[in-house]
């Protein structure tokens, strides 16, 4: 799936508009717009829309996840719990 996205990335980098000069196949509203900043930044691989992937994706959900926890258990607790919802969910990359 990455490589779709990737491709999608790159050719919108290099000027060209979804559905009109290629197929996206992914519909995003935001894919046009976010994803070919990795690689102005990063540079063309994949590691640079992962990167973006994890700091975009993942990280909003800790301090949700820790709030959620933090009503049910003490605060190192719900740290713990956080901090281990977090690495799973990166351990899916």
């Amino acid at each position: 799936m990455m490589e779709f996205l990737a491709q999608s990335a790159l050719r919108v980098l290099q000027g060209q508009l979804p559905h009109r000069d290629f197929v996206e196949k992914f519909i995003r509203a935001a894919s046009a717009s976010f994803m070919p900043q990795p690689f102005r930044v990063f540079g063309v691989n994949l590691l640079s829309l992962r990167i973006c992937g994890v700091f975009y994706s993942f990280w909003p959900w800790v301090p949700a996840l820790y709030s959620v926890a933090l009503r049910f258990t003490p605060p190192l607790a719900a740290g713990i719990i956080a901090f281990v919802g977090d690495c799973l969910e990166l351990s899916k990359l």
